[in-house]
């Protein structure tokens, strides 16, 4: 887990902690804070949030309280879950009941699936207007690559594309040209797409 960043979130951490230090006493019976302090900066950081609601007039020196209460509270709270994290090694359950619990780690990116409705829109003399369509399927893609190649050739690229379409300009004019395009991302390609166009300029 992240250590929170909005202030209600904060607060909420640490009242879970709170509660969970109390109700699991013998497991964090070495609490680098004792609790009674903990249980303190808490209850100090509830009331400078009360007095910065009631107390706008005075805004700048209320915000400075909150912000300095705010500090030392995350201070603490660090040093309880560094020490919950070492004496609950493999406890998951009590951590989180202190709303510390195991790690997420983010799932893999996927390749993203193939382009469909791969067209022209419109051509003129050594250019090109294409637009395709993404699938929801597989990963998002990031960017996308154009394919070029002569009616007997190898595919090459042609360019590249951050949206779902791109224009082309310079290309061989009074030959038969065939074009693809593939989505890609940090984990890969797509298989080309199904529609291969063919044109003449």
């Amino acid at each position: 887990m992240r250590f929170p960043l909005r202030e209600a979130d904060v607060l909420k951490l640490a009242e879970r902690m709170e509660a969970g230090f109390s109700r699991n006493a013998s497991t964090f019976s070495a609490l680098p804070v004792p609790l009674h302090k903990f249980k303190q900066a808490v209850i100090n950081y509830n009331l400078s949030i009360n007095n910065f609601v009631s107390a706008r007039s005075a805004m700048n020196k209320t915000s400075q309280a909150k912000k300095a209460a705010r500090q030392k509270l995350v201070k603490i709270m660090k040093r309880e879950i560094r020490y919950a994290e070492n004496v609950a090694t493999g406890d998951e359950e009590a951590l989180d009941s202190v709303g510390w619990g195991k790690r997420r780690i983010p799932p893999p990116i996927e390749p993203p699936e193939a382009c469909y409705n791969f067209k022209i829109d419109k051509e003129g003399k050594g250019w090109l207007s294409f637009s395709w369509e993404k699938t929801e399927e597989g990963g998002k893609p990031t960017f996308y690559i154009i394919d070029r190649k002569t009616e007997n050739g190898v595919w090459k690229k042609a360019g590249r594309a951050l949206e779902t379409k791109k224009d082309l300009v310079d290309q061989p004019i009074g030959i038969l040209l065939e074009y693809r395009v593939i989505a890609a991302n940090k984990a890969g390609e797509s298989e080309p797409c199904d529609t291969v166009v063919k044109v003449t300029l």
